[in-house]
């Protein structure tokens, strides 16, 4: 998965604005490894890649909570 599709994927599956920190959470990586996978300065890996492609499939009602989007205060 190149960055751009890595990006977008991601951001569409952990609700866009907050998704690398989501991410970050789920992965059990620092944000800034996070960070640099999204900007181009390190490959993503492959289990990366593999969480977000499950992420499209699995229902938002069935994942975990420190997958979810927090609510707005």
């Amino acid at each position: 998965m190149n960055t751009t599709e890595f990006n977008e994927r991601a951001s569409a599956a952990l609700g866009g604005r907050g998704w690398m920190t989501r991410l970050s959470a789920i992965t059990g990586v620092h944000y800034a490894t996070v960070k640099r996978w999204a900007n181009g300065s390190m490959p993503v890996p492959d289990y990366a890649s593999a969480i977000v492609e499950l992420l499209e499939v699995v229902p938002e009602a069935l994942r975990p909570s420190r997958f979810l989007k927090p609510p707005r205060a």
